[in-house]
C-alpha cells in the first residue's frame, strides 16, 4: 500500500523543521533569558522528583527558607512528575526535558488543527492555522522551555475539540475526553478552569432547546463536575499556603493606582496583543476574522464566551500578570487564532490560484515577527540573575560537594542560584544577612558553605569569624567554607 502524503502534512512538517532550526541553540543550552526563574523552578521540581522523592503530591524546590522541608505546592506538578519519570528511563538530561515540553506543545498544535477541522475548515487552511499557532511569538518563545503552561494550553485546546464534538454528536466518549482534558488543563494551571464556560454554555443551550433539565443533560454536567473535582480538591488544599501571592486577592487587593493599571492595559493594546500573542501580519486577518466567525458551524457563541472570560481574567489578575508575564496570556490563544484562521481562510479564498503564494507570505512574515520579538529575550542579560552563574557554572558547582547545604546570595527568586549551582540550602536577597542567622544555620541547619556576590556581607566584620576558607572567586561570586567560631 502506497503511503500518500498530503500537502497540509508537508506544510506542518516543514514548519516544525523550520521552527526547530530557529531553536537549535536550545538543544544543549542551559536555561537563560527572560522568565528563566520560572523555568528553573520547574526544573527544580523535576530534579527533586527524579533524585529524591517521586511522590507527585510533594513537589520540592532546593531551598529550606520556609521551614523544615523544601516542599512547595503550587500548580499540580503533572508535567514535572511525568518528565522526571521519563528520566528514570533515559537518565538526567536537560535535552530530555526540552524534548518532552516540545512534544507536548506539538500535541497542542495538532489539537488546534483538529479543532479547525471540526469547524469545517478544509485541510490546507486548517494546516495554515495550526502553523500560525506554532509561529505565535509567545509559543515560539517557550517552545523548548520547561514551563507547564504549554501543557495546560494544549490540554485546553483538546478540551475544546471534544466538548464541541459532544455538543454536536452527544456521544459519551467525547464527553469523557472533554472532561479529562479540562481536568488536565486545570490541574496544571488553575486559570484554565475558566474554559469550563464552554461546558456551561453547552448545558444552557441544551436546556433552552429542551425547555427543561433532562436526565441526559444533567448527567453530562454532573459527569464533568465529578471528573474535574480532583483539581478543585488540590487547589482547595494548597491555596491557603500561598500567603502573599497577588493571585489570591487579584486587582481588589492591589495597591497599584488606577493610572498604573491603565498604563499596563495600554501595553496590551500596542504590544502584547498585536506583537506577542499575534504577529503584525496577523492583525488584519484577525480583524477580518471577526466578520466571518458567525458562519462557523454551531455558531460563534463559544468564541464570545471565551473572549469575555479571558478578558475578565486579565482584568481581575492585571496586578499579578502585569505587562510582562506573557505566559499567563496563553489562554487567549485558542479563540484568537480561531478568529485569525477565519480571516486567513477568507483572504486565501479571495486569492484563488495564488493562495499558495499568499500562504507563504503570511507564514514567512508571521515567523519573522516571532523571531524579531522573541530572540532578544533569549539573551543572558534578560535572565535576571548574576551572569557569572552561567559563565562559571561548572567551576561553581564543583567548588562544593553536591550533598552539602549552602547559603546562597543574592537571589530574589529563591530558585535561580540553587538551580544553576545545583545545591540545596538557604537563599537570601539583599545585603543585610545577619551574622546571627549565619551562626544558626551553621550550628542547627548543617550549613557548611556559602556562595556570595555581596561584598557588603562577606567582608563585614561580624561575618568574618564564620569564614574559614575562600575556595573560589569566579567573577564577583565568592565561595567560602564556613566554620563555627570558637
Amino acid at each position: 500500500m502506497k503511503l500518500r502524503i498530503r500537502p497540509y502534512q508537508l506544510l506542518i512538517a516543514g514548519a516544525i523543521l523550520v521552527s526547530l532550526a530557529f531553536h537549535r541553540q536550545w538543544f544543549h543550552s542551559e536555561i537563560k533569558g527572560g522568565h528563566s526563574w520560572r523555568q528553573m523552578q520547574t526544573m527544580l521540581n523535576i530534579r527533586n522528583f527524579y533524585r529524591h522523592d517521586a511522590n507527585i503530591l510533594n513537589p520540592r524546590l532546593n531551598h529550606f527558607n520556609t521551614g523544615a522541608d523544601n516542599i512547595f505546592r503550587a500548580e499540580f506538578p503533572l508535567m514535572q512528575w511525568g518528565v522526571a519519570m521519563i528520566m528514570k528511563v533515559t537518565g538526567e538530561h536537560l535535552l530530555v526535558v526540552r524534548l518532552c515540553f516540545w512534544l507536548v506543545c506539538l500535541w497542542g498544535v495538532w489539537g488546534f488543527f483538529k479543532l479547525l477541522k471540526l469547524l469545517e475548515f478544509e485541510d490546507w487552511p486548517a494546516g495554515v492555522g495550526a502553523v500560525l499557532l506554532l509561529f505565535a511569538p509567545v509559543v515560539h518563545n517557550y517552545l523548548l522551555a520547561p514551563i507547564p503552561d504549554l501543557m495546560a494550553l494544549s490540554a485546553a485546546i483538546w478540551y475544546l475539540v471534544y466538548i464541541l464534538r459532544f455538543e454536536r454528536h452527544r456521544d459519551k466518549s467525547s464527553l469523557l475526553l472533554a472532561a479529562l482534558f479540562l481536568l488536565m488543563a486545570t490541574l496544571v494551571k488553575l486559570q484554565y478552569l475558566m474554559f469550563s464556560v464552554v461546558s456551561i454554555g453547552v448545558f444552557l443551550r441544551a436546556l433552552r432547546k429542551e425547555n427543561s433539565i433532562t436526565l441526559p443533560n444533567f448527567l453530562a454536567a454532573f459527569t464533568q463536575l465529578v471528573i474535574v473535582a480532583p483539581a478543585l480538591v488540590w487547589y482547595a488544599w494548597v491555596m491557603p499556603t500561598w500567603q502573599g501571592n497577588p493571585i489570591l486577592s487579584g486587582i481588589f487587593g492591589t495597591d497599584m493606582t488606577w493610572q498604573h493599571l491603565l498604563g499596563i492595559l495600554w501595553v496590551y493594546v500596542y504590544k502584547n496583543f498585536p506583537l506577542i500573542l499575534l504577529s503584525p501580519v496577523l492583525v488584519p486577518p484577525f480583524i477580518i476574522g471577526f466578520s466571518n466567525i458567525r458562519t462557523l458551524p454551531g455558531g460563534r457563541w463559544w468564541i464570545d464566551a471565551l473572549i469575555v472570560i479571558t478578558l475578565l481574567y486579565l482584568l481581575l489578575q492585571l496586578n499579578a500578570i502585569r505587562s510582562y508575564h506573557d505566559y499567563y496570556l496563553l489562554p487567549f490563544l485558542p479563540w484568537m487564532y480561531v478568529v485569525t484562521a477565519c480571516g486567513v481562510r477568507r483572504l486565501l479564498e479571495r486569492a484563488g490560484e495564488r493562495r499558495h503564494w499568499g500562504t507563504g507570505l503570511i507564514l514567512i512574515f508571521a515567523l519573522a515577527g516571532a523571531v524579531i520579538m522573541v530572540t532578544p529575550q533569549w539573551k543572558v542579560k534578560k535572565s535576571g540573575h548574576n551572569p557569572n552563574l552561567l559563565y562559571y557554572q561548572q567551576a561553581l558547582k564543583q567548588a562544593v560537594p553536591g550533598n552539602e547545604r549552602c547559603i546562597m546570595l543574592n537571589d530574589k527568586s529563591n530558585v535561580q542560584w540553587p538551580y544553576m549551582l545545583d545545591k540545596q540550602g538557604y537563599v537570601f536577597w539583599g545585603d543585610g544577612l545577619p551574622a546571627l542567622w549565619i551562626e544558626d544555620m551553621i550550628n542547627n541547619k548543617g550549613v557548611r558553605y556559602m556562595y556570595s556576590d555581596s561584598r557588603l556581607v562577606d567582608e563585614r566584620e561580624d561575618v568574618q569569624p564564620f569564614l574559614d576558607t575562600l575556595l573560589l572567586e569566579a567573577g564577583n561570586i565568592r565561595v567560602f567554607k564556613l566554620t563555627a567560631p570558637k
